[in-house]
């Protein structure tokens, strides 16, 4: 229990930490974001609600609780031949001329197996886009790190409020399928610029607006929707 103490003591003084940057530096954050944290919730409403609150002491507590026995975790701890690469760093690679940012949670190695491992931590339940996610990560070992194989490679979700993994190996055909998708919705994307290669939007106003009013609480977007 000590270990999952430390966890939950390190998260908290970083929550509190992004509190105190959005009640007393917000004008500091304005200038320097990079720098300085915002919430959400303080932003828009100037509050944290305390139910917001106890939800985040709940998962803080379970998910560092799973985080310890997941399958990642204990690969690393207990087995020799298990070697670790890299962990939230910022990628790149281009597809069909688009640059894509790519930054895995975590990548190690099966030395004994011959096997990568991407890994992607998940705090909130599965959703079908989890799998798509990390098939564009497979992609990038592939292009960029020169893994020759597909069969060297496998993914896999940790779902830490669940205590539960996902595992998967893909085949070419689901890479294709996951390069076709990127490939609808760049499409989708170009429709709203008036210059592809410059990179330059649409009139604002070009932006329809969401009917689902639900996805607005958490949109970043909502005070530039707030102005038309």
């Amino acid at each position: 229990m000590i270990l999952v103490d430390f966890l939950i003591q390190r998260l908290r003084s970083t929550l509190n930490s992004a509190f105190m940057d959005s009640k007393i530096r917000a004008d500091m954050w304005r200038e320097r974001p990079n720098h300085f944290q915002m919430l959400h919730e303080i932003y828009y409403n100037g509050e944290l609600p305390q139910d917001k609150v106890d939800e985040i002491q709940k998962r803080l507590s379970v998910s560092m609780g799973n985080f310890l026995t997941s399958k990642t975790f204990t690969d690393i701890r207990e087995k020799k031949e298990m070697h670790f690469v890299e962990a939230e760093r910022f990628r790149f690679m281009f597809i069909d001329g688009v640059k894509i940012f790519i930054v895995m949670d975590f990548l190690y190695r099966d030395i004994k197996e011959g096997k990568w491992i991407i890994v992607d931590w998940k705090t909130w339940k599965e959703s079908f886009e989890d799998r798509h996610q990390l098939a564009l990560y497979e992609l990038y070992l592939q292009r960029v790190l020169k893994v020759k194989s597909i069969e060297e490679i496998v993914i896999r979700n940790e779902y830490l409020l669940t205590g539960t993994h996902k595992t998967y190996q893909l085949t070419e055909t689901d890479l294709k399928k996951v390069q076709e998708l990127f490939g609808m919705s760049v499409v989708q994307m170009q429709r709203y610029l008036d210059d592809i290669i410059a990179n330059q939007p649409m009139d604002f106003n070009q932006f329809p607006k969401t009917n689902t009013l639900k996805k607005c609480n958490r949109c970043n977007y909502r005070e530039l929707c707030e102005m038309y």
